[in-house]
């Protein structure tokens, strides 16, 4: 399925996304609440990166827990690779 027929005519407001300010930690129990296994992560309006659960295993690997209290802005996959329609 495109994605662009899963998120045509909602509200941008309701599409599940992170900042990249927001704990990693925070981040890990969003995507776990909501059954899913990665998101966009936002800077303002723009879309600068992903954090997906294949991030956390390998931040996990790397630093241990202590990854968990960084922001996901540090740990995430970037840039975002976008198309157009």
């Amino acid at each position: 399925m495109e994605i662009a027929k899963l998120i045509a005519g909602r509200d941008p407001a309701e599409i599940i996304h992170c900042t990249v300010d927001m704990k990693v930690r925070d981040v890990v129990a969003l995507l776990a609440e909501k059954r899913i296994g990665a998101l966009p992560v936002m800077d303002g309006k723009m879309v600068v990166g992903i954090f997906s659960e294949r991030d956390l295993i390998y931040r996990v690997a790397e630093m241990g827990e202590t990854c968990l209290n960084r922001p996901v802005g540090d740990v995430m996959t970037a840039p975002a690779i976008t198309v157009s329609a």
